[in-house]
């Protein structure tokens, strides 16, 4: 196992990713709420595919 904790440019390229991604379903969220996916330069932004999952609960039966 590698571990990539305490090299910078990794944790600012996982920052930058993590802000992209955060980027991106918020110009999906405010084009469901009718809004324009533009960023300040007026290019679209591409919106990220979304799919629905059912919710579920497991239970599980405790014998004693």
């Amino acid at each position: 196992m590698y571990d990539f904790k305490g090299i910078e440019n990794i944790a600012q390229k996982e920052k930058e990713l993590k802000d992209l991604k955060e980027n991106h379903k918020q110009a999906y969220i405010q084009y469901q709420k009718g809004m324009l996916n533009v960023n300040t330069d007026g290019e679209e932004i591409e919106l990220p595919k979304v799919s629905y999952s059912a919710s579920y609960v497991i239970l599980k039966e405790i014998k004693e």
